[in-house]
C-alpha cells in the first residue's frame, strides 16, 4: 500500500460530506514528489479517522488508539491555502502543553523550507502562506468569547469528552467555522474517552445517533431563513488501544491501563477494548510484593 501522505491529502467535497442517504465523500490520497511524508497514519482506526468528512467528527472509545496525532495531523492538509486558520484546543493549558510538543516534533519534519515558525506569545504555527494553527485553551463556554471572528477552518478539541460543557462549548466553536476558501473542508473535530464529565453529553450527540460502531453518519435538516434546505452531518469513529500497534506491543503499558479502577466513574480496561487484570503470582512477605499479570488480549 503506498504512504499516505499528509501533507498532500485533500478533501474533494467541497462544502458538505453530501446528504442523507448518499455515502460521505472522502479524501483522495494525492501522491507528488515534492511532498514530504511527515506521518503515516496507522491501518484501521487512524485511516478511518483521516478519511471522516462530515461536519462534524467525534473520535472515541479508548485512551492510545491515536486520537490526537490524527487531530494535529489533520491540519497539515491546508498549510499551503494562504492565511487558513485552524484552532487546536484542550480543556487548560496544562494539557495543551504536551500537544504543542507533539505538534514541533511533526512540524519539524518537513523540510527547511515547509517548516512553520513558531510564537509563544500567540500560541501559534505560521507557515510562509500566512497559514497559522492557534493553540489554546475552553473550559468553559465563556472561554469561546476568545475565539470568536476567528474566520476558522478547521477546529480540533481534544479530549472534549472531559468538560463538563462539551455540548454547549461544541454548539459555540461550530458558529465560528467560516473560513471563505473552498479549497478548505470546514469541520469541528474532537475527541473524548468514556467515563469523564462531558461522558453523556458526547455519548447523546455522537454514539447514540451514529451507533457504537459509527456505522452510520447522523444528519440534521436545517431550513434558512431563505427557504434553502441544508443538511449538516455528524460522524463518530471509534477506536481502542488495539489500533495503536505502538502501544498495544507494548506490555509494560498495556498492564498500566489493565489496572485502571473500575467503578461509577470509570468503565475500567473493559472499555478500552482490553481485560482487565488478573493476578496470578504474588510472592515474598518482605515488603516488596512481586506479582505478574496476566498477558492482555482483545475482547472479542
Amino acid at each position: 500500500m503506498a504512504v499516505q501522505r499528509v501533507h498532500a491529502w485533500l478533501f474533494a467535497s467541497g462544502d458538505h460530506a453530501g446528504a442523507p442517504g448518499r455515502a460521505p465523500v472522502v479524501t483522495t490520497p494525492l501522491r507528488a514528489a515534492d511532498v514530504d511524508v511527515v506521518w503515516e497514519p496507522f491501518a484501521g482506526f487512524q485511516r478511518r479517522a483521516m478519511a471522516a468528512n462530515a461536519d462534524e467528527l467525534f473520535l472515541g472509545g479508548a485512551k492510545g488508539c491515536g486520537k490526537g496525532d490524527v487531530l494535529t495531523a489533520q491540519h497539515l492538509r491546508y498549510v499551503d491555502v494562504p492565511e487558513y486558520a485552524g484552532l487546536f484546543l484542550r480543556q487548560t493549558y496544562q494539557e495543551l502543553l504536551r500537544q504543542i510538543d507533539r505538534a514541533h516534533v511533526f512540524y519539524g519534519r518537513l523540510s527547511a523550507d515547509r517548516r512553520p515558525a513558531w510564537s509563544g506569545a500567540t500560541q501559534r504555527f505560521t507557515w510562509s502562506s500566512r497559514a497559522f494553527v492557534q493553540y489554546g485553551h475552553c473550559r468553559i463556554p465563556a472561554d469561546v468569547q476568545k475565539y470568536q471572528g476567528g474566520n476558522w477552518g478547521r477546529i480540533s478539541y481534544d479530549e472534549l469528552g472531559n468538560n463538563a460543557f462539551a455540548a454547549k462549548i461544541a454548539d459555540l466553536l461550530i458558529s465560528e467555522l467560516r473560513f471563505p476558501d473552498a479549497r478548505v473542508r470546514r469541520q469541528f473535530a474532537a475527541s473524548g474517552n468514556p467515563g469523564f464529565a462531558g461522558h453523556g453529553a458526547c455519548k447523546v450527540r455522537y454514539i447514540v445517533p451514529c451507533g457504537k460502531q459509527g456505522e452510520r453518519l447522523a444528519w440534521s435538516r436545517l431550513v434558512l431563513p431563505s427557504g434553502e434546505v441544508r443538511h449538516w452531518s455528524r460522524q463518530f469513529v471509534p477506536g481502542t488501544v488495539r489500533d495503536n500497534p505502538i502501544y498495544y506491543n507494548y506490555s509494560t503499558y498495556m498492564a498500566q491501563l489493565m489496572l485502571l479502577p473500575v467503578d461509577k466513574d470509570h468503565p475500567g480496561p473493559r472499555a478500552l477494548g482490553i481485560a482487565s487484570a488478573r493476578l496470578v503470582e504474588h510472592l515474598g512477605d518482605d515488603g516488596v510484593g512481586r506479582f505478574a499479570h496476566a498477558r492482555p488480549h482483545a475482547l472479542a
